[in-house]
């Protein structure tokens, strides 16, 4: 079944591989080489389509008069190549061939060829989509990291969040919205709610860590969630989402 699916891939993939980017990784004197950005990896093998025009010059026109004897094809125009890269290995191979005609048709393919992995020679084509990999793997492993940090959620930092007007007025906010709820058993005390406040200094995420009565607990959670907007925190000058804990206590009269 794997086998099956596989090939059903590898024989769509040249379809499919115009839709995406390619992107100059060479040029030499005969050729330009490229590498498409769609890069899908295989138990730690990266697969690539990598495309190889002639240039029109001295070195190119004898370049594709060459590949034109080897592979008897004179309406040649430029290679498609589905390629595999061991990245740790430096190795690299073929497991899809195909060669177009100066008219865009496909004139020969051969799909599923698993030639044997070969060493990649320095500041080779190879070489160069190696690179490009390297490059795109990193680009996107940064991306990660840096989409990471933006919802990274802090306890401390160098200016916590704060309630307009500070802690006064929010513990008289919280007094004056408070209702008791006529539900409740004689229950009171003091549920602790943990919340997040944004970059913008909206309240998410509340919760309540410490119970008193589920009744009780429902109201809190209801107060801190009208809160209005907060002066958000701020770590290194930028705004940052920071993780805050804010008493509410029930108290019979």
């Amino acid at each position: 079944m794997k086998k099956t699916i596989l090939t059903l891939l590898i024989m769509l993939c040249p379809v499919f591989t115009f839709a995406g980017d390619y992107i100059l990784v060479k040029s030499t004197n005969s050729i330009n080489a490229y590498a498409n950005n769609d890069i899908t990896k295989d138990y730690g093998i990266y697969r690539v389509w990598v495309k190889y025009t002639y240039k029109n010059t001295k070195e190119g026109i004898a370049e594709k008069d060459k590949a034109i004897k080897q592979s008897k094809r004179y309406g040649l125009s430029y290679f498609l190549y589905l390629r595999e890269y061991n990245l740790k290995e430096k190795q690299c191979r073929d497991i899809a061939t195909y060669i177009y005609s100066k008219d865009e048709d496909l004139i020969h393919s051969e799909t599923n060829v698993f030639h044997e992995f070969e060493y990649i020679v320095p500041n080779s084509v190879d070489e160069a989509v190696l690179d490009f990999i390297k490059g795109q793997l990193n680009e996107k492993e940064s991306s990660q990291q840096s989409n990471d940090s933006d919802n990274h959620v802090f306890d401390a930092i160098d200016q916590m969040p704060s309630f307009p007007g500070g802690n006064a007025a929010l513990m008289d906010y919280i007094s004056k919205n408070i209702q008791y709820p006529t539900e409740c058993n004689d229950a009171q005390g003091r549920v602790i709610v943990t919340f997040i406040v944004e970059k913008d200094g909206s309240i998410t995420n509340a919760k309540v860590t410490r119970s008193v009565d589920p009744i009780l607990d429902k109201e809190a959670l209801r107060v801190i969630n009208s809160m209005p907007k907060w002066i958000p925190g701020k770590q290194n000058g930028q705004n940052v989402r920071v993780r805050y804990t804010v008493p509410v206590t029930f108290r019979l009269q």
